[in-house]
């Protein structure tokens, strides 16, 4: 778990001078604490069931539960701490519904990235074209953090990345570039040893 983290920690640039600006040192606790008890509860149901555990086609499916366990386990988080606030919102095209997680003006959304959680996130299309539709949107910023560095109280979106199989291997808050790629500014967060208890709630 360390050296995935430590990994992370390499290649990406330190956010957390500007997640400070919304996340309490609290804040991120909760965090990892949520993502770790979302994955002991999403193994434990995939091993109580014999088409998810034993049967391929089922066996397939661990990482898409492994987000809904852990979107689940960051919305009794929310509800239990009152940190933040969860919920359940469709996408502009209205054909899929996402779990958003509010820190005030932050927003965080979920995302599985892979056993090794060295997977990006689906590009943002619509977020994409809207930013390619903004004026001061030049070419030379595109790949630069979507973030307004001379306001602290500025919306701001980031993404947290998940990854593993029966453990997290990592979770990291990542902020986007303007044009809705993966960029270098993040923060790696601490994985605890997961919540029997909140575990067996998530489920």
């Amino acid at each position: 778990m360390q050296a995935s983290i430590s990994s992370f920690r390499s290649i990406y640039v330190n956010a957390k001078s500007i997640l400070d600006n919304y996340i309490t040192e609290e804040g991120y606790d909760v965090l990892g604490q949520a993502i770790s008890s979302g994955y002991l509860a999403c193994d434990s149901f995939i091993c109580d069931s014999p088409a998810l555990s034993g049967y391929y086609p089922g066996m397939t499916h661990r990482g898409h539960l492994l987000n809904i366990f852990c979107m689940h386990a960051l919305d009794q988080a929310a509800a239990r701490t009152k940190l933040f606030y969860g919920g359940v919102a469709p996408n502009a095209a209205r054909n899929h519904f996402h779990a958003r997680f509010q820190f005030g003006l932050l927003t965080v959304t979920s995302h599985f990235s892979g056993r090794k959680a060295d997977r990006q996130a689906r590009r943002a299309v619509n977020l994409a074209l809207l930013a390619a539709a903004n004026g001061d949107l030049f070419e030379s910023e595109a790949k630069q953090p979507d973030v307004a560095p001379d306001s602290v109280a500025a919306p701001l979106w980031c993404r947290l990345h998940h990854g593993g199989w029966t453990n997290p291997v990592a979770a990291v808050l990542v902020i986007p570039n303007r044009d809705q790629t993966e960029s270098k500014l993040s923060f790696a967060l601490r994985l605890p040893a997961p919540s029997v208890t909140e575990a067996e709630a998530v489920c």
